[in-house]
């Protein structure tokens, strides 16, 4: 593969890395029940879901250091909880 060829593949494979945790309409659409027990009281701190940057759903939010962040489907919510604390951490602090 030429120089030319690697920026390109390399970002397709982030663009797909980052839609990853919302590859299923159907999740988006209507949310498992574990999805649903995860809804926290506390109004989340962004609007924008922090994988994919598409519009967050209010009802679909987590919460870590007494934070609250929304995700856009369940795909995204399910990731977010799988992963360490610090690095929910680091996602809410990120969260716009």
């Amino acid at each position: 593969m030429t120089a030319k060829h690697i920026l390109p593949v390399a970002l397709a494979l982030a663009a797909a890395a980052l839609l990853a945790g919302c590859n299923n309409q159907k999740a988006a659409e209507a949310p498992a029940a574990d999805a649903k027990a995860q809804v926290a009281a506390a109004k989340p701190v962004n609007t924008a879901c922090p994988f994919t940057g598409g519009p967050a759903n209010p009802s679909l939010t987590a919460s870590a250091g007494g934070k609250t962040v929304a995700f856009c489907c369940g795909g995204c919510l399910a990731r977010f909880n799988k992963m360490s604390e610090a690095d929910k951490l680091a996602t809410i602090a990120k969260a716009k």
